[in-house]
């Protein structure tokens, strides 16, 4: 996408935020993109880690963006990376095989901008969006 595949949207306490894709797996890549560079505060550099692999399968596709983030930051937790490539496919029965790289904690120049601490139920949809999908999260912080 030229564009932008996420927007940061109002709200009182918590990360809101927006996400548009051509299909499910381009949706997914943008939730984790647009995630991280929030995170961090800033553009994402280059992963110099290798890919950690993911598998999961939920079959509505806002419980699979949910269980994908949610996947994200657990693992960026537990390796201590702040990923920044993902390797996304998803077949029609919502099983999805990935990867995803960064670059570990120690080497980034500063600290997170933000500590999220979990992807809430709260709001959580995708539906059909012009020709692709939208999807809306609240992140707890």
């Amino acid at each position: 996408m030229d564009a932008p595949c996420y927007e940061v949207l109002e709200h009182t306490a918590d990360l809101r935020m927006a996400f548009y894709g051509a299909d499910m797996a381009d949706l997914l890549v943008c939730a984790a993109r647009g995630l991280f560079r929030e995170i961090l505060g800033r553009e994402l550099p280059p992963a110099t880690t290798e890919a950690v692999a993911v598998s999961m399968t939920m079959p509505e596709p806002d419980l699979l963006l949910r269980a994908w983030l949610g996947e994200l930051l657990y693992l960026s937790e537990t390796e201590q990376v702040l990923f920044t490539e993902w390797d996304v496919t998803v077949d029609e029965s919502g099983s999805l095989r990935g990867g995803a790289a960064g670059v570990p904690l120690t080497a980034l120049p500063a600290a997170p901008h933000l500590d999220v601490k979990a992807v809430t139920y709260h709001g959580l949809y995708v539906a059909e969006f012009a020709g692709g999908l939208r999807a809306e999260v609240i992140f707890d912080l």
